[in-house]
């Protein structure tokens, strides 16, 4: 399946099974919509008036190369394990059912998770890395995420369950990414060369400008949240930027700021390169909810956006915004 789109006086198409994005002219462009519409058999026809048939042939014959790469046009593939097998590849580990913030949004139930405040025990989590091993299959390499609640909660145990993750590696000829998600509060130069030497990638949770982060995201005792945590932030991310090592900030966007973009320009002007800023998932009638009549707002952020990043990346300021332009290199000119 594939998707043609217009930003910013540049064309781009999503090939929607592979994941490829390109970006193309506009005969690649005006190709996709009538092959994403009509099928492939009907571009040369429906384009005769406007192309020469020689150029059209031209690309369609560029076209046949991404093809046979899976990058345009992929037919749908369903999930499929090794054979015979119901294997696992990935898990998200809760180490703390707690939080030193208070997120008016939080799914997590304030990062009680609707339970009541818990530490995971190390016998727990290494029963669950026991599991994932076990579970794995022929795959070699595995992915585990440390979550909460704020997992620096209980870093102690985090440490470990790396150590016996190693300890597992060898043994079973495994490579397990492990990644993590922080708000930042307790980051300190101790955490910041752990995460350095150990961890694959950091998720940092900042909302964007001071007021909208400190509307939403407040400490235990009611109080903004945004000062106490931007300069830790700062040292984790940007010393892992530096480093050349994977990280993003990722913030969420609610109805009380459909003006998001000014909350990623506000990171991309702290420093952060790295940047997703998503839409909150609630119940309707929150007062925090998105509506369905935000969403031309919502598009229109995204185009604003778009052009910025455009605008970025022939110049100063270089930016990746999520999920916009992971994947330029598989493009047709």
């Amino acid at each position: 399946m594939l998707h043609a789109m217009e930003r910013q006086g540049r064309y781009l198409v999503l090939d929607v099974e592979s994941g490829a994005l390109h970006s193309a002219d506009r005969l690649i462009y005006d190709i996709a919509r009538v092959w994403e519409r009509q099928g492939k058999e009907a571009v040369r026809r429906s384009l005769a008036d406007a192309y020469p048939v020689a150029l059209i042939d031209e690309a369609l014959e560029e076209l046949a190369s991404l093809e046979k790469q899976g990058a345009w046009d992929a037919p749908a593939q369903p999930y499929q394990a090794f054979p015979g097998e119901n294997v696992v590849k990935a898990m998200c580990l809760p180490v703390a059912h707690d939080c030193n913030l208070r997120c008016d949004y939080c799914f997590a139930g304030k990062g009680e998770y609707h339970s009541g405040k818990a530490i995971r025990p190390l016998s727990v989590g290494k029963a669950a890395l026991d599991f994932l091993v076990a579970h794995s299959g022929q795959r070699r390499h595995l992915e585990v995420d440390f979550f909460g609640g704020e997992p620096l909660m209980n870093v102690g145990v985090v440490k470990e369950l790396v150590a016996y993750g190693r300890q597992l590696e060898e043994r079973y000829g495994k490579k397990i990414a492990f990644t993590m998600t922080t708000n930042c509060l307790l980051v300190d130069e101790e955490v910041i060369d752990f995460c350095r030497r150990e961890i694959h990638n950091v998720v940092i949770s900042i909302d964007g400008r001071r007021e909208v982060h400190d509307g939403v995201r407040r400490t235990v005792n009611g109080g903004a949240s945004y000062d106490l945590l931007i300069d830790k932030a700062k040292a984790l991310g940007l010393s892992r930027q530096k480093e050349g090592l994977e990280y993003y900030v990722r913030g969420t966007f609610t109805a009380k700021n459909l003006d998001f973009s000014q909350d990623v320009l506000a990171l991309a002007e702290a420093g952060f390169e790295q940047i997703s800023v998503e839409p909150v998932v609630l119940p309707e009638g929150d007062s925090l909810a998105i509506r369905e009549g935000d969403l031309p707002q919502i598009y229109g952020e995204y185009a604003r956006l778009a052009g910025e990043i455009f605008q970025r990346q022939e110049g100063a300021g270089w930016v990746n915004v999520f999920p916009f332009l992971g994947d330029l290199g598989k493009r047709p000119r």
